[in-house]
């Protein structure tokens, strides 16, 4: 009779990969709320509770290289790996994409998931050519003595795109010529877990054939107010109120071959 026998070399690598995959040892970087500056603290990772949907932290498709392949707005994580983007902090991803008809955003981390009024998704795009745009963002500002987060933009935005975390708000804003004025609730939206996505039409954007994109996450809230989560990546640093961003997008909408995320950040 044959005796099977187990290497001691091959129970350890068992053990050690099963406490590679366990997520609690895994770190995360939350902004806001708990520094003493109102900055990043590092909490083990944990995120907020499943809501049906496949978790965004699986990646997203690694299938197609060219912009808007068959995206559907329901929350799931569709978005190629040609459409994901690094942002200015390390537990966030954007997404960018378009097709011939719309165009489409995303972005995955804890604070997508929070589930608080507090927390804001910001996109600002040039749109129209016709839009002279302004230089200066909209400025958020929490009751009482936080700092204002009113960030100078690098191009001159056209429009300004923007969601709560709680999923209660949805708005697209454009430039008058003298103020932001209401132009009414984003097309489409929806989130699953740590992961949302929203669409606009490129009409809504005036029918550019060329777009300016700059997003970013923030906190509007006393003595927690953050600025972060930035796309371009080097934008900006994560802090209360960034005077300044410095980086942007363009991408050719004419063009749906090329990956959006093989567009480097101008100027």
């Amino acid at each position: 009779m044959k005796r099977l026998f187990f290497p001691a070399f091959a129970l350890v690598s068992a053990i050690l990969a099963a406490a590679a995959c366990d997520p609690d040892l895994t770190p995360n970087v939350v902004p806001g709320g708990g520094g003493t500056d109102g900055g990043p603290v590092v909490t083990p990772e944990a995120g907020p509770p499943s809501e049906g949907g496949p978790s965004p932290e699986a990646g997203p498709s690694e299938a197609g290289t060219g912009a808007g392949a068959a995206h559907v707005i329901d929350g799931t994580n569709d978005f190629t790996a040609g459409e994901r983007f690094a942002t200015s902090s390390p537990a966030y991803d954007g997404y960018i994409t378009w097709d011939d008809t719309n165009v489409f955003f995303g972005m995955s981390g804890r604070d997508v998931g929070a589930g608080l009024p507090s927390k804001w998704l910001l996109i600002y795009v040039d749109g129209s050519p016709g839009n002279a745009g302004s230089s200066q963002g909209i400025a958020y500002n929490c009751s009482g003595s936080c700092a204002s987060q009113q960030a100078s933009l690098p191009f001159n935005a056209g429009y300004h795109l923007r969601w709560k975390a709680d999923d209660s708000y949805t708005n697209l804003q454009k430039w008058s010529g003298a103020a932001w004025v209401n132009v009414g609730p984003i097309g489409t939206v929806n989130r699953k877990g740590t992961f949302m996505e929203l669409s606009i039409t490129r009409a809504a954007l005036g029918k550019p054939e060329k777009l300016k994109v700059h997003m970013n996450m923030l906190i509007e809230q006393t003595d927690a107010e953050w600025t972060y989560a930035g796309v371009p990546a080097g934008s900006f640093a994560d802090g209360k109120a960034p005077a300044a961003f410095t980086k942007f997008l363009e991408f050719d909408l004419a063009d749906r071959a090329k990956a959006p995320n093989s567009y480097g950040p101008k100027p």
